[in-house]
């Protein structure tokens, strides 16, 4: 269509300018071949209407492609920010979205049974490369609209020994530092005993259901896994110059 309304301006004026210059031209040639002024008036009249008929069909054929290309790319953008603006994951088909992106990215899963995990709507666990522990996926009754992804801490046998060596003052040392490792990472933690923190918790990350995209599954996936290997190393470490420092 037209850019501007100069333009339609134009395109209109030239629409009539061009027909009546061409039956101006008609009639001023019949007159000089003799014909009488009427019959060249009528002439000429003939070339102005048959021209301007043609000029206005190929001026509608403009304006209907260009109404037409307007109106896909009208669609194509209303499709484009409704798909964008809808959700594709939902409560109702969240679990068969995350199986599907694990399976896409070859990560080993095992459903966990209701009795293991009594407070989930489904519990996956698996074992993404890299990480030092099995990583738990889940979906809980009391936050439904949220997916978890949680790890734990792991202590190999050495490290169990140096523990178990430590008095009660070392002990609570080492876990305010686990605690200050915890928030730098920025990532939720959960203690088994609330009311007693110990070296048995748990690395959390809660990702809103409506958020949720392959990328963004898999992103969150592979923070933890990260997070659990920094904290974890932070902890052996720690545990290590408690030891010495007996």
């Amino acid at each position: 269509m037209f850019k501007t309304i100069g333009d339609a301006i134009i395109g209109g004026i030239l629409g009539w300018l061009l027909p009546l210059a061409a039956g101006a031209a008609m009639t001023i040639y019949r007159k000089w071949k003799g014909a009488s002024w009427g019959s060249s008036a009528l002439y000429g009249a003939g070339v102005f209407l048959a021209l301007l008929f043609t000029v206005g069909i190929l001026l509608a054929r403009v304006v209907l492609t260009e109404v037409r290309a307007e109106g896909r790319k009208t669609l194509a953008l209303m499709m484009d920010f409704s798909q964008k603006h809808t959700p594709q994951v939902t409560d109702a088909n969240v679990e068969t979205k995350v199986r599907d992106w694990l399976y896409e990215f070859n990560v080993n899963m095992e459903s966990l049974p209701e009795s293991e995990v009594p407070d989930a709507i489904f519990a996956i666990r698996v074992r993404p490369e890299g990480s030092i522990g099995p990583v738990i996926i889940y979906r809980r009754k009391d936050h439904p609209h949220y997916v978890g992804i949680q790890a734990g801490i792991q202590l190999g046998d050495e490290e169990k020994a140096l523990l178990g060596k430590l008095n009660a003052t070392q002990i609570a040392e080492v876990i305010l530092e686990l605690q200050g490792e915890m928030a730098r990472a920025k990532i939720g933690y959960r203690f088994q005993n609330p009311s007693q923190p110990s070296l048995q918790v748990k690395l959390v990350r809660d990702v809103p259901i409506t958020d949720l995209s392959e990328n963004v599954f898999i992103e969150h996936l592979d923070e933890v896994v990260h997070d659990v290997f920094l904290v974890n190393s932070s902890l052996i470490l720690s545990l290590r110059r408690a030891s010495r420092g007996k």
